[in-house]
Protein backbone atom coordinates (compact mmCIF):
# COMPACT_ATOMS: atom_id res chain seq x y z
CA UNK A 1 0.00 0.00 0.00
CA UNK A 2 3.02 2.37 0.63
CA UNK A 3 4.31 1.29 -2.85
CA UNK A 4 1.00 2.47 -4.20
CA UNK A 5 0.33 6.02 -2.65
CA UNK A 6 4.34 6.58 -3.28
CA UNK A 7 3.90 5.86 -7.00
CA UNK A 8 0.65 8.18 -7.82
CA UNK A 9 2.04 10.99 -5.18
CA UNK A 10 1.41 14.19 -6.79
CA UNK A 11 -0.86 12.50 -9.14
CA UNK A 12 -5.00 12.83 -9.54
CA UNK A 13 -7.75 10.49 -10.52
CA UNK A 14 -8.37 13.34 -13.18
CA UNK A 15 -4.89 12.77 -14.76
CA UNK A 16 -5.08 9.06 -14.92
CA UNK A 17 -8.24 9.03 -16.61
CA UNK A 18 -6.48 11.62 -19.10
CA UNK A 19 -3.66 9.32 -19.11
CA UNK A 20 -5.39 6.49 -20.18
CA UNK A 21 -6.82 8.35 -22.88
CA UNK A 22 -4.48 9.54 -24.49
CA UNK A 23 -2.75 5.77 -24.69
CA UNK A 24 -6.56 4.39 -25.70
CA UNK A 25 -6.22 6.67 -28.92
CA UNK A 26 -2.65 6.22 -29.27
CA UNK A 27 -3.07 2.52 -28.76
CA UNK A 28 -5.55 2.97 -31.76
CA UNK A 29 -3.31 4.62 -34.32
CA UNK A 30 -0.38 2.32 -33.81
CA UNK A 31 -2.39 -0.72 -34.37
CA UNK A 32 -4.24 0.45 -37.32
CA UNK A 33 -1.18 1.90 -39.09
CA UNK A 34 1.77 0.11 -37.44
CA UNK A 35 3.29 3.20 -36.22
CA UNK A 36 2.10 6.76 -34.20
CA UNK A 37 1.82 5.32 -30.56
CA UNK A 38 4.87 7.50 -28.99
CA UNK A 39 4.60 10.70 -31.35
CA UNK A 40 1.19 10.75 -29.79
CA UNK A 41 1.00 9.91 -26.35
CA UNK A 42 4.62 10.70 -25.21
CA UNK A 43 4.59 14.75 -25.88
CA UNK A 44 0.73 14.42 -24.41
CA UNK A 45 1.73 12.38 -21.46
CA UNK A 46 4.62 14.61 -20.48
CA UNK A 47 1.54 17.78 -20.52
CA UNK A 48 -0.58 15.61 -18.23
CA UNK A 49 2.68 14.84 -15.78
CA UNK A 50 6.50 13.94 -16.48
CA UNK A 51 6.00 11.08 -14.59
CA UNK A 52 4.71 9.14 -17.36
CA UNK A 53 7.39 9.40 -19.70
CA UNK A 54 9.54 7.89 -20.41
CA UNK A 55 9.21 4.55 -18.53
CA UNK A 56 5.66 4.00 -17.65
CA UNK A 57 4.82 5.10 -21.68
CA UNK A 58 7.31 2.23 -22.67
CA UNK A 59 6.04 0.10 -20.18
CA UNK A 60 2.54 -0.20 -21.65
CA UNK A 61 4.15 0.20 -25.34
CA UNK A 62 6.29 -3.18 -24.84
CA UNK A 63 2.88 -5.21 -24.43
CA UNK A 64 1.47 -3.31 -28.13
CA UNK A 65 4.77 -4.37 -29.57
CA UNK A 66 4.54 -7.93 -28.31
CA UNK A 67 0.67 -8.12 -29.42
CA UNK A 68 1.69 -6.75 -32.93
CA UNK A 69 4.45 -8.81 -33.28
CA UNK A 70 2.92 -11.87 -32.46
CA UNK A 71 0.21 -10.96 -34.93
CA UNK A 72 2.28 -10.50 -38.10
CA UNK A 73 5.26 -13.01 -37.04
CA UNK A 74 4.89 -14.92 -40.62
CA UNK A 75 6.55 -11.88 -42.69
CA UNK A 76 9.07 -11.07 -40.25
CA UNK A 77 12.34 -11.28 -41.80
CA UNK A 78 14.86 -12.51 -38.88
CA UNK A 79 18.01 -11.01 -40.50
CA UNK A 80 16.48 -7.42 -40.89
CA UNK A 81 15.45 -7.85 -37.25
CA UNK A 82 18.91 -9.22 -35.81
CA UNK A 83 20.82 -6.60 -37.42
CA UNK A 84 18.23 -3.26 -36.42
CA UNK A 85 17.99 -5.25 -32.89
CA UNK A 86 21.62 -4.82 -32.24
CA UNK A 87 21.69 -1.12 -33.38
CA UNK A 88 18.83 -0.12 -31.08
CA UNK A 89 20.71 -2.14 -28.23
CA UNK A 90 23.98 -0.18 -29.04
CA UNK A 91 22.26 2.59 -29.31
CA UNK A 92 20.65 2.08 -25.85
CA UNK A 93 23.61 1.57 -23.83
CA UNK A 94 25.10 5.30 -25.59
CA UNK A 95 21.14 6.40 -24.33
CA UNK A 96 22.35 5.02 -20.89
CA UNK A 97 25.04 6.92 -20.31
CA UNK A 98 23.44 10.19 -21.55
CA UNK A 99 21.08 9.47 -18.74
CA UNK A 100 23.48 9.61 -16.22
CA UNK A 101 24.45 13.24 -16.66
CA UNK A 102 20.61 14.22 -17.31
CA UNK A 103 18.00 15.05 -14.80
CA UNK A 104 14.69 13.53 -16.21
CA UNK A 105 12.37 16.14 -13.51
CA UNK A 106 14.18 19.00 -15.82
CA UNK A 107 13.61 16.98 -19.33
CA UNK A 108 10.47 18.94 -20.93
CA UNK A 109 12.43 20.78 -23.09
CA UNK A 110 15.14 17.85 -23.87
CA UNK A 111 11.38 15.94 -24.87
CA UNK A 112 10.19 18.57 -26.86
CA UNK A 113 13.18 19.42 -28.95
CA UNK A 114 13.92 14.90 -29.47
CA UNK A 115 9.92 15.10 -30.48
CA UNK A 116 10.33 17.72 -33.21
CA UNK A 117 14.01 15.57 -34.38
CA UNK A 118 11.34 12.64 -34.58
CA UNK A 119 9.20 14.78 -36.73
CA UNK A 120 11.47 16.20 -39.51
CA UNK A 121 12.86 12.93 -39.85
CA UNK A 122 9.40 11.53 -40.62
CA UNK A 123 8.78 14.09 -42.82
CA UNK A 124 12.36 13.84 -45.17
CA UNK A 125 11.18 11.31 -47.51
CA UNK A 126 14.28 9.93 -47.78
CA UNK A 127 14.53 6.10 -49.05
CA UNK A 128 17.05 4.17 -47.46
CA UNK A 129 18.28 0.52 -49.04
CA UNK A 130 18.33 -2.48 -47.05
CA UNK A 131 22.25 -2.38 -46.22
CA UNK A 132 23.62 -3.63 -43.15
CA UNK A 133 25.04 -0.20 -42.45
CA UNK A 134 21.49 1.04 -43.06
CA UNK A 135 20.12 -1.27 -40.82
CA UNK A 136 22.61 -0.84 -37.75
CA UNK A 137 22.38 2.68 -37.92
CA UNK A 138 18.96 3.18 -38.08
CA UNK A 139 18.38 0.91 -34.87
CA UNK A 140 21.19 2.80 -33.07
CA UNK A 141 19.60 6.38 -33.73
CA UNK A 142 16.29 4.65 -32.91
CA UNK A 143 17.93 3.24 -29.55
CA UNK A 144 19.49 6.71 -28.22
CA UNK A 145 15.42 8.12 -29.01
CA UNK A 146 13.89 6.08 -27.05
CA UNK A 147 16.07 5.90 -24.05
CA UNK A 148 16.09 10.08 -24.33
CA UNK A 149 11.91 10.14 -24.73
CA UNK A 150 10.69 6.95 -25.34
CA UNK A 151 10.31 7.75 -29.34
CA UNK A 152 11.88 5.25 -31.59
CA UNK A 153 9.82 5.15 -34.69
CA UNK A 154 10.48 7.68 -36.78
CA UNK A 155 14.05 6.37 -38.20
CA UNK A 156 12.20 3.03 -38.51
CA UNK A 157 9.40 4.49 -40.26
CA UNK A 158 11.53 5.87 -42.96
CA UNK A 159 13.57 2.47 -43.37
CA UNK A 160 10.06 0.67 -43.82
CA UNK A 161 8.21 3.62 -45.73
CA UNK A 162 7.78 1.69 -49.16
CA UNK A 163 8.05 -1.56 -47.93
CA UNK A 164 3.85 -3.71 -48.11
CA UNK A 165 2.07 -2.28 -45.19
CA UNK A 166 1.63 -5.68 -43.33
CA UNK A 167 5.87 -6.39 -43.47
CA UNK A 168 6.63 -2.76 -42.70
CA UNK A 169 3.95 -3.08 -39.89
CA UNK A 170 5.10 -6.53 -38.36
CA UNK A 171 9.11 -4.97 -39.07
CA UNK A 172 8.77 -2.52 -36.89
CA UNK A 173 6.73 -3.83 -34.24
CA UNK A 174 9.48 -6.43 -33.67
CA UNK A 175 11.59 -4.53 -33.63
CA UNK A 176 9.94 -2.12 -30.98
CA UNK A 177 9.81 -5.46 -28.81
CA UNK A 178 13.50 -5.66 -28.67
CA UNK A 179 13.66 -1.60 -28.02
CA UNK A 180 11.49 -1.43 -25.59
CA UNK A 181 13.35 -4.21 -23.56
CA UNK A 182 16.74 -2.45 -24.34
CA UNK A 183 15.47 0.72 -23.27
CA UNK A 184 13.81 -0.38 -20.13
CA UNK A 185 16.67 -1.91 -19.32
CA UNK A 186 19.01 1.03 -19.95
CA UNK A 187 16.94 3.27 -17.94
CA UNK A 188 16.79 0.91 -14.75
CA UNK A 189 20.63 1.00 -15.16
CA UNK A 190 20.60 4.70 -15.20
CA UNK A 191 18.31 4.73 -11.76
CA UNK A 192 15.27 5.38 -13.92
CA UNK A 193 12.89 2.62 -14.13
CA UNK A 194 11.75 1.15 -10.65
CA UNK A 195 8.49 -0.01 -8.74
CA UNK A 196 7.00 3.53 -9.32
CA UNK A 197 7.02 3.17 -13.35
CA UNK A 198 6.02 -0.12 -13.11
CA UNK A 199 2.89 0.63 -10.81
CA UNK A 200 2.12 3.72 -13.01
CA UNK A 201 2.41 1.75 -16.37
CA UNK A 202 0.27 -0.75 -15.25
CA UNK A 203 -1.98 1.95 -14.41
CA UNK A 204 -2.16 2.71 -17.91
CA UNK A 205 -3.06 -0.41 -19.29
CA UNK A 206 -6.90 0.22 -19.25
CA UNK A 207 -6.46 2.58 -21.93
CA UNK A 208 -4.13 -0.04 -23.75
CA UNK A 209 -6.96 -2.77 -23.81
CA UNK A 210 -9.67 -0.92 -24.85
CA UNK A 211 -7.85 1.26 -27.19
CA UNK A 212 -6.42 -2.31 -28.74
CA UNK A 213 -9.73 -3.88 -28.80
CA UNK A 214 -11.56 -0.48 -30.58
CA UNK A 215 -8.83 -0.72 -33.05
CA UNK A 216 -8.82 -4.05 -34.51
CA UNK A 217 -12.89 -4.36 -34.68
CA UNK A 218 -13.44 -0.66 -35.77
CA UNK A 219 -10.71 1.53 -36.88
CA UNK A 220 -9.92 1.96 -40.65
CA UNK A 221 -8.13 4.39 -41.96
CA UNK A 222 -9.73 6.00 -45.28
CA UNK A 223 -6.69 8.56 -45.72
CA UNK A 224 -3.42 7.41 -44.60
CA UNK A 225 -1.62 10.42 -45.73
CA UNK A 226 -3.74 13.14 -44.36
CA UNK A 227 -4.15 10.76 -40.82
CA UNK A 228 0.03 10.93 -41.09
CA UNK A 229 -0.21 14.53 -41.02
CA UNK A 230 -2.62 14.90 -38.56
CA UNK A 231 -0.19 13.00 -36.42
CA UNK A 232 2.53 15.06 -37.18
CA UNK A 233 1.12 18.15 -36.50
CA UNK A 234 0.10 16.56 -32.76
CA UNK A 235 3.50 16.14 -32.06
CA UNK A 236 4.58 19.11 -33.27
CA UNK A 237 2.68 20.57 -31.49
CA UNK A 238 2.62 19.31 -27.98
CA UNK A 239 6.68 19.27 -28.80
CA UNK A 240 6.63 23.36 -28.59
CA UNK A 241 4.01 22.98 -25.68
CA UNK A 242 7.02 20.88 -23.95
CA UNK A 243 9.65 23.19 -25.01
CA UNK A 244 8.04 26.16 -23.53
CA UNK A 245 6.96 24.56 -20.53
CA UNK A 246 10.06 23.53 -19.31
Amino acid sequence: MAELEAAFNGLHSVQLLAANLIVLGATAVQTATGIGFALIAIPLLALVDLAFVPGPSVFVALFLSLFMTSAGRSVIERPELTRIGGGVVAGAAVGALLLIFLDLENMAPVFGAVILAAVAISLTGLHLPFTTRNLVGVGAIAGVMGVLSGIHGPPLALLYQRSEPDKARAMIASVFFVAYIATIAALASAGHFGLREVILGVALLPGFFLGYLLAIRFFRISNPAAFRSGVLVIAAASAVALIFKG
